[in-house]
């Protein structure tokens, strides 16, 4: 084992690195947490979801446009379809 030794003070002194006791549960709670924050992001920010929500916004801005009053669900499935 290689030691590392340093002069502090006009003292050669052997330097430790010593991991705390607890660092691999430390260690796994952070990766857990940054596993569920990735989770997270990707489910709320899922592409498809997005893309039809906005078809979907547009969709109804064009049809609430026409004036026309009452409109039955497949002819606006039909209107989100022609965009």
């Amino acid at each position: 084992m290689n030691r590392i030794l340093q002069a502090r003070n006009d003292i050669l002194v052997e330097e430790v690195h010593e991991i705390p006791m607890d660092f691999g549960k430390t260690q796994a709670q952070k990766d857990l947490n940054q596993f569920e924050e990735n989770l997270i992001e990707l489910f709320n920010s899922d592409e498809e979801d997005l893309i039809f929500e906005q078809r979907t916004r547009e969709a109804l801005e064009r049809v609430e446009n026409r004036g026309i009053k009452g409109m039955t669900e497949s002819q606006f499935l039909d209107e989100l379809d022609s965009w």
